[in-house]
């Protein structure tokens, strides 16, 4: 085991992202773009100044588009390879399926942390909620700017 190495492994969940492939049809969320830049290519930098010389993404869904676009990683410098995981594999088993390229030396995991759902109508019942329950106690004063 070479342990001057540094991996990363990139875990994609469907269920953890199907939100985001509701609203965005036609791409994989990953290679949604945030200021002129797919998603993915924020955690390849990220890898790349952690030090990783290796990454991979390991999916429980189809990732045909995502692989089309990274390609083997040459043109960031670091190899990407890509591995497929189930739905119900826990860390143990997504580890131990991947144990070889964990071997390597040291491996950052990034997973469960690729996007926040955000539920933008549950959000806005929520304000409304609050903002009914605010007016209900809101007594209306007129206030007179001339004196005497």
């Amino acid at each position: 085991m070479n342990t001057g190495s540094v991996q990363t492994l990139i875990v994609l969940r469907e269920e953890e992202h199907a939100w985001l492939q509701d609203l965005f049809r036609s791409r994989h969320p990953m290679l949604v773009t945030l200021c002129n830049k797919p998603f993915i290519e924020y955690l390849i930098d990220f890898a790349i100044l952690s030090g990783s010389e290796a990454l991979r993404i390991a999916s429980d869904s189809p990732i045909t588009d995502l692989e089309n676009y990274c390609g083997n990683g040459s043109r960031w410098g670091i190899t990407i390879d890509y591995a497929h995981i189930l739905p119900e594999d826990d860390q143990e088993r997504l580890l131990e399926k991947n144990r070889q390229f964990c071997s390597r030396g040291k491996t950052m995991l990034i997973e469960k942390t690729l996007f926040v759902a955000y539920d933008k109508k549950k959000r806005l019942q929520t304000m409304a909620q609050g903002l009914s329950g605010r007016s209900r106690g809101f007594r209306h004063e007129r206030i007179n700017h001339h004196p005497g």
